[in-house]
This record gives C-alpha cells, sequence and structure tokens, in this order.
C-alpha cells in the first residue's frame, strides 16, 4: 500500500474454486474471486502488491501462523450471510456465487537484529 498503514477492503466479485471449509492442495483456505468493476478500481486504489490474472483476485489464509514463537490456529476464515450472520455450511458456497470478501491488510515492522 501506498501509505504502509493497516486498512480494510471490500471486494465484490463472482466467487471460484472456494475452500473455506477446508484447505485446498497447498494447505490453505481460499477462494478465488471475479472482481466486478466498482471492486477492480478499489483495488487499483488500495496499492496492494497482489497481482490479478484476467481480473481473478486469489485470497489465501493459512490455518495457523507463528506469533511470538508460538504456533496458533487460526481456523477457517470467518463466512457471513448478506444480513452479516453466520452462514451455514461454507460448502455450499460453489462456483458463480456471488460474494464479497473483507480483506483485513496489516504491515509487519521488520527489526534489525542487534
Amino acid at each position: 500500500m501506498k501509505n504502509k498503514k493497516n486498512a480494510i477492503y471490500y471486494f465484490s466479485g463472482e466467487a471460484s474454486w472456494p475452500k473455506l471449509a477446508e484447505v485446498d492442495r497447498f494447505g490453505k483456505y481460499s477462494i478465488n474471486v471475479k472482481l466486478d468493476a466498482p471492486s477492480l478500481e478499489a483495488f487499483a486504489m488500495s496499492g496492494l502488491k497482489t497481482k490479478l490474472k484476467d481480473g481473478v483476485l486469489t485470497l489465501r489464509r493459512n490455518p495457523s501462523r507463528m506469533v511470538k514463537g508460538v504456533n496458533e490456529d487460526q481456523g477457517p476464515p470467518v463466512v457471513l450471510d448478506k444480513d452479516n450472520k453466520p452462514f451455514g455450511d461454507p460448502r455450499a458456497i460453489g462456483n458463480g456465487s456471488k460474494v464479497t470478501c473483507k480483506v483485513d491488510v496489516y504491515f509487519l515492522e521488520k527489526m534489525a537484529m542487534m
């Protein structure tokens, strides 16, 4: 991002290959989203370095991450319906479903070794 600050973005479009309840073949939760026109514009203005391929944004989430040297389980992404309530079974979201993904971007300062 241009200003290196934490930010939240919402990208909408058509889903393909959603793996939101179980990990994909790379061991991550993932979804591809063919961005609609307003989301393409928002993506371009966000300054994110992620590349789009034919207007498709691939989002991935690791099932766990290291926090202060401890492996912490993140679990699957939270899936909500249009009323912002928990969605029943994320496996029901298939190719062609209209989705909006909330992307929380944060930056980490790299500390110099002393």
